[in-house]
């Protein structure tokens, strides 16, 4: 959906939560806003995607064998319990567990529908979770056939819905079952059930937490293609998203033989579909980045699509010391015209943490002795933020490099979540979120405006405010005179056009004045706009 500027993209990438758009501004400090206690969390952070904040989501398993769904901005249960059980038995056995790599919810198949695929001990389930209600969709989890002795490897992917709504689950699962390892690919109605059986790609070498990433490639018309990215020892395969698995991969982006990928990810456009995905200006397909573990050693690739065909062509290449994260997290959005200025990957390795250029990986700088510990990044705006084992979130400024520490996340584990702002974190005690500091003030637009005002009269003035953290009021002056004030109707409006209807005062006299509008958001920072309009008798 248009307007979720945040780091939880539904369709960038197989982590929800890895990479994010330019657009946010996010800074520290970090000020708690809520928390809540219970059973460790043992999944990365899901944040579901909405216009208005206060519709957005938090969705994460735990030790416990729930799911749990709270609001973004205020921490509150959504729902009549506090936890969807992800097993079957988890009512009367509260023995059951997860298996070894947990539980891995999928983000929003629509604007209510969470997909959970997790490891009852019993093979590999997914359920659906109502994320305005917090209840269960169905009465039990769909089993994946022939998965016991597999477990998930990494976080699931949903594509685009097609014409008629239906779009596809994709997610890794490793280990020795008779489904195989590799990559699962199950289609999904227009209503969200679940179709037939899953198809599956037997892949050698996934890594765990190794997740599939979507990227888009044209097509000799300049149409979009979606693929899926899969890590394996090979390299990484591309799948066709519209064709089954069991068909060869369609095209394979090869590293240097001993090299393992992790997780890949590709840039977002500010509506959050992935680079390249039909849609507002349709912004042209990016480039598809991935860390590659080489020996105990780091090296970074860069991807980009080869002429009009399906194949792809390492464009740049960086070593960097340190065995890599699970994956790398990008701060760049694609528009029109191409690539944002100023986009940056954020890559920690077991020797540091590096931040490089996306257009061509040269370095900004390259930090060492932090203690990232292969932590999983999230990166908005130009705030990265780093997991480190036993210490708090290293924060990262991705334009100049200098780092910091979030105070009091030491048992952080997994990834965390950067959504409006809200840094949102799991740790063994429960889950916690802090509001980072706004550096971004709202946008406001004077449409409609009448070119000439006569004193004396009343009039209707309009502007348009936008805020990715919640619009707050617009102010509008005449010539240094207040005219008016209009408040946002609701709160936590992303945007909202207000309307204040005014007098012109009767005294001034019939000349050209300067009209402002001063918008202020939720956090009390303010621009304005103005226009020069004639006042007449």
């Amino acid at each position: 959906p248009a307007g979720a500027l945040a780091s939880a993209w539904p369709l960038a990438g197989g982590d929800a939560s890895r990479s994010g758009s330019e657009a946010a501004g996010a800074a520290l400090p970090a000020t708690p806003m809520w928390s809540v206690a219970g059973a460790a969390v043992r999944t990365p952070i899901v944040v579901t995607s909405a216009a208005a904040p206060d519709a957005q989501r938090v969705a994460y398993g735990t030790a416990d064998g729930r799911v749990h769904v709270r609001a973004l901005l205020t921490g509150a249960a959504v729902g009549p319990v506090d936890g969807v059980p992800a097993t079957n038995d988890a009512l009367t056995d509260p023995g059951s567990a997860f298996g070894p790599d947990g539980v891995a919810a999928a983000p929003a198949a629509a604007a209510d529908e969470l997909y959970v695929v997790h490891d009852d001990g019993g093979g590999i389930e997914v359920l659906r979770v109502d994320v305005t209600t917090g209840t269960r969709i169905g009465t039990a989890d769909v089993p994946v056939p022939g998965s016991l002795g597999c477990t998930v490897a990494g976080s699931p992917l949903l594509t685009p819905p097609a014409a008629d709504g239906s779009r596809f689950l994709y997610f890794t699962i490793r280990g020795a079952c008779t489904s195989g390892a590799g990559l699962l690919r199950w289609g999904i109605s227009g209503a969200g059930a679940l179709l037939g059986a899953p198809s599956v790609a037997a892949l050698s070498g996934v890594t765990r937490g190794a997740s599939p990433s979507l990227v888009v490639l044209r097509d000799r018309s300049g149409a979009p293609r979606f693929y899926v990215a899969a890590p394996h020892s090979g390299g990484l395969a591309l799948f066709d998203a519209a064709r089954d698995l069991t068909a060869s991969p369609d095209a394979t982006a090869v590293l240097p033989a001993g090299e393992l990928p992790q997780t890949p990810s590709a840039p977002a456009t500010a509506d959050g579909l992935v680079a390249g995905a039909a849609g507002a200006g349709t912004p042209p397909a990016g480039a598809l980045y991935v860390a590659a573990d080489a020996g105990g050693a780091t090296r970074v690739h860069r991807f980009v699509q080869d002429g009009d065909g399906t194949t792809l062509r390492e464009a740049a290449v960086v070593k960097l010391d340190g065995a890599p994260a699970t994956g790398l997290a990008v701060a760049e959005t694609m528009t029109p015209s191409g690539p944002s200025a100023d986009g940056r990957l954020l890559v920690p390795t077991t020797s540091g943490v590096a931040v490089l250029r996306s257009a061509d990986l040269s370095r900004v700088v390259v930090s060492g002795g932090t203690g990232a510990a292969g932590g999983a990044p999230v990166a908005a705006g130009s705030l990265g933020l780093v997991g480190r084992a036993g210490q708090d979130l290293l924060a990262v400024d991705l334009r100049g490099g200098a780092t910091d520490t979030v105070p009091g996340t030491a048992a952080v584990q997994l990834q965390p979540a950067l959504a409006r702002g809200v840094l949102v974190t799991g740790s063994a005690a429960g889950v916690r979120a802090l509001r980072t500091t706004d550096t971004t003030p709202p946008a406001v637009t004077l449409r409609g405006l009448p070119r000439s005002l006569r004193r004396g009269r009343r009039v209707t003035l309009p502007a348009g405010v936008a805020d990715d953290r919640g619009v707050g009021s617009v102010v509008f002056r005449l010539g240094g005179r207040r005219l008016g004030r209009a408040a946002a109707p609701a709160a936590f409006a992303a945007a909202a056009d207000l309307s204040a209807r005014v007098r012109i005062p009767a005294r001034l006299k019939p000349r050209r004045y300067s009209l402002t509008a001063t918008a202020t958001d939720a956090s009390g920072l303010r621009r304005t706009v103005r226009r020069t309009v004639r006042v007449t008798r």
